[in-house]
């Protein structure tokens, strides 16, 4: 009977051991792919030890020398241990071939592609689905773009860069020139052709002096606002669609407007935003939030009054303004602080960092919460008594889907405006001889890969 009863007791203790183990094994596991919120689960002190993070920046209007503390002040006032260095003067090229590749990149979407493609964008995936890093939290038209970087890649589930900020289109608008032209100020939510219309009534000479009353920009950024991609999905270029020719049809009747265009032929290509403010003869003009902000100051300054409305939508898209746009730290596989640098990102999305990156450093925020949107810029109050949040009234449309000869094509479209303005040609037939360009660029780009 005891020889029975040990044997029990045994089994008992043998069963109890095994479940323990179970339960470790399953709590091993179950941390590894629960963070929550908590960003230190994966590793406890990843941002508790001193290290210093190296920057290395691409992205126009994110950050500069003066800005590095000010950027990442959410960062340090949780871990004073952590520090950053922006690489000034440095060549990506050179950091490369030395093997010195800098923690984080900052770089926009339109850039991510080469940064993938050079293998200098690593997947964050892995680490953020460790942290269950909940993307309903981000604007939903940036998901969709980190989504399709991916998928040009043929890997759908990788993250190759966290957004940091959001550039959002608007236009700006001289009221002084409205004024004087008798005709009321823009109103949110109008297309590119009620703009157009009311580019005419404020285009004219006064006292000797040329008032224009819009410039429409660049080709190829109308078309990414038309999210138009060059190449279709069977990798041919195709420009001879409903899209383009709306698009194209915009700068031709911004160019057929009395005027528009100087005795010089200066005028098809303004001088933009700082035409506007030094030469003050510009009544409207698209752009983006985050470069515009900078320059109050000058206009404040020089006493120009003016506001700021939505930027154009297309007709046939009324909802959407322009595209798509937003700043992202990208993460080397073979960055020394990868892990660091990681949880460096999710921390500048945090809640507190992006009201504070709003409010305070003007940036738009990344998150879809609009107490924080509505948060922009108001410690500087510089868009005080101004429509700031007409803005935001119409959503970002979709970027388009990128590709290796963007950048070239870009450029060829630059010597489309100037056809479409200067000699006389309808649309179709630009159209036709910018598809044919095109198509021998793709081609030779394509010979020589």
């Amino acid at each position: 009977m005891k020889t029975l009863v040990r044997w029990r007791h045994l089994a008992i203790l043998l069963t109890l051991i095994l479940l323990v183990g179970c339960q470790n094994k399953a709590g091993t596991e179950s941390d590894a792919g629960s963070t929550g919120n908590e960003a230190s689960k994966t590793n406890e002190n990843v941002l508790e030890e001193p290290v210093t993070i190296t920057i290395y920046n691409e992205a126009m209007g994110l950050i500069d020398d003066d800005l590095v503390a000010e950027m990442f002040k959410p960062v340090t006032d949780k871990y004073p241990d952590v520090s950053f260095e922006l690489l000034k003067n440095a060549n990506l090229d050179d950091m490369v071939a030395a093997g010195e590749v800098p923690d984080i990149i900052t770089t926009s979407n339109p850039g991510l592609y080469d940064r993938i493609d050079l293998e200098l964008a690593g997947d964050m995936s892995e680490f953020l689905d460790r942290q269950d890093f909940d993307w309903g939290r981000i604007n939903p038209a940036i998901v969709q773009d980190l989504k399709q970087q991916a998928e040009v890649f043929d890997t759908p589930d990788a993250i190759y860069g966290m957004p940091i900020s959001l550039n959002y289109g608007l236009m700006v608008y001289n009221k002084e020139i409205f004024d004087m032209f008798g005709v009321d100020y823009p109103e949110p939510g109008m297309t590119w052709d009620e703009v157009i219309n009311l580019a005419r009534q404020v285009t004219g000479n006064r006292d000797g002096v040329d008032y224009i009353g819009f410039d429409p920009g660049w080709v190829h950024e109308a078309l990414r606002a038309h999210s138009l991609s060059y190449v279709d999905d069977n990798g041919e270029v195709d420009m001879m669609t409903d899209g383009f020719k709306e698009v194209f049809d915009v700068f031709e009747q911004a160019y057929s407007i009395p005027g528009l265009i100087g005795e010089n032929e200066e005028n098809y290509g303004y001088g933009g935003i700082n035409k506007f403010i030094e030469e003050r003869r510009l009544a409207m003009f698209p752009y983006w939030v985050i470069p515009y902000t900078s320059r109050i100051p000058a206009m404040e300054e020089a006493g120009l009054d003016w506001d700021v409305t939505t930027f154009p939508s297309f007709s046939s898209t009324p909802d959407l303004g322009r595209n798509t746009d937003y700043h992202l730290f990208a993460v080397p596989e073979t960055a020394e602080n990868r892990e660091a640098a990681i949880q460096v990102a999710v921390e500048m999305v945090s809640e507190e960092a992006q009201s504070y990156l709003s409010e305070q450093v003007n940036r738009v925020t990344v998150l879809e919460d609009d107490d924080i949107r509505e948060s922009y810029a108001a410690g500087s109050n510089l868009y005080e008594g101004k429509h700031l949040q007409d803005i935001f009234s119409i959503d970002p449309s979709p970027d388009r889907k990128p590709a290796p000869y963007n950048s070239e094509l870009d450029e060829l479209m630059k010597d489309v405006r100037k056809k479409l303005a200067l000699e006389n040609k309808d649309v179709n037939t630009v159209l036709r001889e910018a598809q044919e360009e095109a198509n021998k660029l793709v081609n030779d780009m394509q010979a020589s890969e």
